[in-house]
């Protein structure tokens, strides 16, 4: 399907060890993932970036399932899963701040590493917005929360993001993650089963679309 609906662009060298990788692009110029050929034991790598989950025709998660499951050998070997509360009604960086002190992040083990990034010691007084980083980027599991619409330049938004970036390092990602990702991701950390259980927090792409665009035009 992305062949039909884009053209590739060579590559100097993959940053995966591979012998060639090529940009996947949408015919207006738009990337959206990169293809990664040649070596690591005759497999190919494809890497889908946001807006290609964006630009996907409606039907491209259960497309993409059934091809995962028949491919001989096929595994995600990364996923990056996101919610967005746009009216900051049950999402706020500084509670979750809260909860990650009282524990609710973890089911076992030691606490992850924890990055604030913003201005924290004076409650982000500018209003350029503040993210809250649990893990690092070579964990397995990765966990951000921000400030999405002060990020993108309304200094009046209570728009929060969350952001769950998934390695199979030493887990494994089902191929049902796809299809179902509310499911796994409330199941990601012990609080979300707290935070989302209201019906009205379904998520829609076109809605994101949106919203980002209306800040972006009003900046």
């Amino acid at each position: 399907i992305i062949y039909k609906i884009c053209k590739r662009n060579r590559k100097k060298k993959s940053a995966l060890f591979y012998e060639s990788a090529y940009e996947v692009l949408t015919q207006s110029g738009v990337f959206v993932g990169e293809l990664h050929i040649g070596g690591q034991n005759n497999t190919i790598t494809v890497s889908l970036s946001g807006n290609a989950c964006k630009l996907g025709d409606y039907g491209w998660q259960e497309r993409l399932h059934t091809f995962l499951r028949y491919a001989n050998g096929a595994k995600i070997t990364r996923l990056d899963l996101a919610h967005d509360d746009y009216d900051g009604t049950y999402l706020d960086i500084d509670d979750l701040n809260e909860r990650e002190t009282e524990g609710q992040v973890y089911y076992f083990g030691k606490p992850a590493r924890v990055s604030w990034y913003g201005d924290w010691k004076y409650l982000d007084r500018d209003k350029l917005g503040r993210t809250l980083q649990i893990g690092c980027r070579t964990s397995d599991k990765l966990l951000r929360a921000y400030e999405k619409g002060k990020q993108l330049g309304d200094k009046n938004s209570l728009w929060v993001r969350l952001e769950v970036e998934l390695k199979a390092k030493h887990t494994h990602i089902p191929f049902d993650a796809v299809i179902n990702p509310s499911a796994y991701f409330i199941n990601l950390y012990p609080c979300f089963k707290e935070l989302f259980q209201y019906d009205d927090q379904t998520q829609s792409r076109i809605e994101y679309v949106k919203r980002t665009t209306q800040i972006l035009v009003d900046k």
